[in-house]
């Protein structure tokens, strides 16, 4: 799982790059030479720079993660 900032065409648009709204989705493909990466999201896959994709952490999913090792 993957976050990236929203692009310009799924909400982003006529925001500044650091106040676009974070995303979720599913890293497909990451190929490093590219600096390209594949994330599925909302049964569609997007090409996006790199620099706007992270790896998704816990406090991306907020309370709907349960901790099932206590």
């Amino acid at each position: 799982m993957v976050r990236f900032r929203a692009p310009h065409w799924l909400g982003g648009a006529g925001l500044p790059e650091e106040d676009r709204p974070w995303l979720l989705g599913l890293l497909v493909e990451y190929p490093k030479w590219e600096r390209i990466a594949t994330v599925m999201y909302e049964g569609e896959l997007l090409r996006l720079p790199c620099y706007t994709v992270e790896k998704a952490g816990k406090k991306d999913f907020g309370d709907g993660i349960q901790r099932f090792n206590k």
